[in-house]
């Protein structure tokens, strides 16, 4: 049986997962790409996809700041600077979250099976989407559409009894906009296949994309435990509950690898944090017992990352992507969230796995292709406005793209 999102869970999931409310950390910033890119599932940030129009030659320029009038952000809050990255940053606020729930298409006449999950209909007025939330005879209570090829429309719930007669579509779809927002170069900035939105962060361009400007070290650790406050593991289980002192849980996070007692199997890591409970849910489950008669301390362990001289001006409850450096890095890649910071190093949570050259790349939550792109932008006053819609229902963005070329102007509705 699949988890049911009601449509108030709906608001309130796009909500968080846009910040409109404020409360999360990060607000997300809407960048264009001007990589020949095709958005897939396995995509992840590189020096060859998503990077931004810094210059006209469609390569990457990351370590200089552009030269096409591609913006600096424009800080929406007073309380995060993030005046040194590039793109435009939305204000969460400005989301308008609704869920549609009058009537947007209807048919005179529909056909279906008993059990069968599709439906033929005819006489249809308005445009079904995926989504959609249909009613009629024989209809499932709640069953919304899946897919739409033509006059034949697929259901996520089996009908329960013939389908005839009239059927009623309603929205059903919970949908996020934001107002339409502008990028105008001053000079020419090659072909934009594409735009991305990134959480926020504000590394400077001396990092932030360019090869091997941090470094992992495998080096962080922490003790947990001795035996006037011993930490206890009891063998079969899959925690260990660590000694009631003060701070005990404060650097615990994630992904940090547990050494240092023969109790827990090599290769073990941290996969849940209970602070109320002082537990940590291991990867493996415990070999033998943890107590103040065999030993009764663990080790934590982790990487840095360090970026030399240079700031990185990342905060705690920033995201950002970590790729693997040349000269044989063994740095795991992937989304991190910066777990503690110094000016120059930082923490992750999930906590970093490996050590050697690392690149320092801006997040991706969804990325989209311009569909009858690219759109070469050659002059000074080149435009591309973008509205964007985000649909919870099937995590949809669609997008209108108005596209002006000194004297022509295109309207591109997709």
């Amino acid at each position: 049986m699949a988890l049911l999102v009601p449509n108030i869970g709906e608001v309130d999931s796009l909500r968080t997962l846009l910040n409109a409310t404020h409360q999360i950390p990060r607000n997300l910033v809407l960048k264009l790409f001007t990589s020949n890119t095709t958005p897939a599932e396995g995509d992840v940030p590189s020096a060859t996809a998503y990077f931004e129009p810094y210059n006209s030659t469609n390569t990457n320029g990351y370590g200089s700041a552009p030269t096409t009038g591609y913006p600096l952000l424009v800080n929406n809050r007073s309380d995060q600077d993030y005046t040194a990255n590039y793109g435009v940053l939305l204000n969460g606020n400005r989301w308008t979250v609704t869920t549609a729930s009058d009537p947007v298409a209807s048919s005179t006449n529909s056909t279906g099976s008993s059990g069968a999950f599709q439906i033929t209909v005819t006489g249809l007025t308005g445009t079904v989407s995926v989504g959609n939330i249909v009613s009629g005879t024989g209809i499932a209570s709640g069953a919304k559409v899946s897919n739409v090829s033509g006059s034949l429309i697929t259901l996520n719930t089996a009908n329960t009894g013939t389908v005839s007669g009239a059927i009623s579509f309603s929205g059903g779809v919970t949908t996020a906009t934001y107002p339409e927002q502008v990028f105008t170069f001053t000079a020419a900035a090659g072909n934009i296949y594409g735009y991305y939105l990134s959480r926020a962060q504000n590394m400077p361009v001396a990092i932030q994309g360019v090869a091997d400007a941090a470094t992992s070290t495998a080096n962080g650790t922490s003790a947990k435990g001795d035996n006037s406050n011993p930490c206890i593991g009891v063998v079969g289980n899959n925690y260990i509950t660590l000694p009631n002192v003060a701070n005990v849980m404060d650097n615990v996070t994630v992904g940090q690898r547990i050494t240092g007692n023969t109790a827990v199997a090599s290769g073990t890591t941290i996969t849940g944090v209970d602070n109320a409970l002082r537990r940590i849910y291991l990867s493996s489950t415990l070999t033998d017992n943890i107590q103040v008669a065999t030993d009764s301390s663990i080790d934590l362990n982790w990487s840095v990352v360090s970026t030399g001289a240079t700031a990185h001006n990342l905060q705690v409850g920033d995201v950002i992507y970590i790729a693997a450096g040349s000269g044989g890095s063994t740095v795991t890649p992937g989304h991190y969230t910066v777990f503690s910071t110094t000016s120059t190093s930082f923490t992750t949570s999930p906590a970093l796995a490996g050590a050697g050259n690392a690149t320092l790349l801006p997040s991706i939550l969804f990325a989209e292709r311009f569909t009858n792109g690219p759109y070469p932008i050659q002059n000074n006053g080149d435009q591309i406005k973008i509205t964007l819609n985000v649909s919870l229902d099937w995590f949809l963005i669609k997008l209108l793209i108005l596209f002006s070329l000194r004297d022509c102007l295109w309207v591109i509705p997709f």
